[in-house]
């Protein structure tokens, strides 16, 4: 009998320490190189498991922060998250790759964005990026019935804020309402491909005006935001205006720019609040 209990108390301790340390797994055998079974290790990931990459580098897992069709993020504790790409091997489209490509072009760009913890990361395998404290996402707020704590007003005068920061981009790959997150004060970009355009010319398009399922925004937002857009890309042709200076020579030599030296009015844009549900 004794030996039962004895036994019974093992087991116990055993699950215990299991759950507490969890288990290691081996994700690249070689630089770059997955380990058999990498997609079915990341599926069954638990709490406190560990992963292990070809550089040596260990991580322990403390929860699944989100997951999409190319990409699963994991918390791994102290303020960070870890980025792994879930597609096939042999699958280069939206790899980690891509997405470092797409972040050197943004990081400066006064969006509010993930920050990618590059000297951390080894993106042949994995990233090591800031993690968000995310409450939801764009395409929750579109669905109907959708609630929160915020008031709608509040919502899409953030998001309206957004979208100023985008002015300068013609294009921004993948952009959409799912890639968009609420962290409680601000909206951030939480994911993004490689193609990053930044206009050069004024009649260029925008990219939040193209960004996939626009149309599912309410009618008035989608009137506000681009009024607003149109006017803020006006005010920045203005305050740089250049005109064309002929030299006399022709050719390529008429296209000599001048610059306006004299202070430009400034449009005024006024700032409309929305009304809650």
């Amino acid at each position: 009998m004794a030996f039962v209990k004895f036994r019974a108390l093992f087991y116990l301790i055993f699950l215990v320490a299991s759950q507490a340390f969890g288990a290691s797994y081996q994700l690249f055998s070689e630089p770059g190189v997955r380990a058999r079974g990498y997609s079915g290790i990341l599926q069954n990931l638990q709490p406190n498991d560990q992963i292990v990459f070809s550089n040596e580098r260990r991580f322990t897992v403390y929860r699944v922060l989100g997951e999409g069709g190319n990409t699963l993020v994991l918390d791994i504790g102290d303020g960070k998250a870890l980025r792994l790409n879930t597609r096939p091997s042999n699958y280069k489209q939206f790899s980690l790759s891509w997405y470092v490509e797409g972040y050197s072009k943004l990081k400066d760009s006064g969006i509010p964005i993930v920050k990618v913890f590059l000297e951390e990361s080894l993106p042949s395998e994995y990233l090591v990026v800031e993690k968000i404290p995310v409450e939801f996402t764009l395409d929750q707020v579109l669905v109907e019935g959708f609630q929160s704590p915020y008031k709608t007003e509040t919502l899409y005068e953030a998001l309206l804020d957004f979208a100023m920061t985008t002015e300068r981009y013609a294009g921004i790959g993948d952009l959409k309402p799912a890639q968009i997150g609420w962290d409680g004060k601000k909206w951030i970009l939480l994911d993004w491909g490689k193609t990053v355009v930044q206009k050069k010319w004024y009649l260029e398009g925008f990219a939040f005006l193209d960004m996939k399922y626009f149309e599912k925004l309410p009618e008035e937002f989608r009137v506000l935001v681009h009024s607003r857009l149109v006017a803020l890309r006006r005010e920045r042709c203005i305050s740089n205006l250049r005109f064309w200076k002929w030299n006399g020579k022709g050719g390529h030599g008429m296209n000599e720019y001048r610059e306006k030296s004299r202070e430009q009015p400034r449009v005024i844009l006024e700032s409309p609040r929305l009304t809650s549900n």
